[in-house]
């Protein structure tokens, strides 16, 4: 746990602290010596956080890949059961009697 905690702090560190320096300087200073190139790689970085976070949860935690596992498993059989039920229909009745 401790390990998995390090971790997430690590990248959180990583991830945030060059886009909180350039919105810290944009605000300070009221214009950005940064382009457009740089405030867009500090913004992807940002975002891609929540997906290091993720992955990092999947490869240190057993229990959370079981739980993982487990949910993919619902959702795709409950996907295919529901994909099943709409193709396969009932079929109408057919009546061969004339109608007099």
């Amino acid at each position: 746990m401790l390990i998995l905690m390090i971790a997430s702090t690590i990248c959180f560190a990583i991830c945030t602290i060059p886009y909180s320096i350039q919105r810290i300087i944009y605000l300070q200073f009221g214009t950005t010596s940064t382009t457009l190139i740089e405030t867009t790689v500090f913004t992807i970085c940002l975002n891609m956080n929540y997906c290091y976070n993720f992955y990092i949860l999947c490869l240190a935690s057993k229990y959370f890949r079981q739980i993982f596992i487990q949910k993919i498993k619902r959702f795709i059989l409950f996907s295919t059961t529901q994909g099943q039920a709409r193709n396969t229909g009932i079929p109408m009745s057919t009546n061969t009697k004339a109608l007099n």
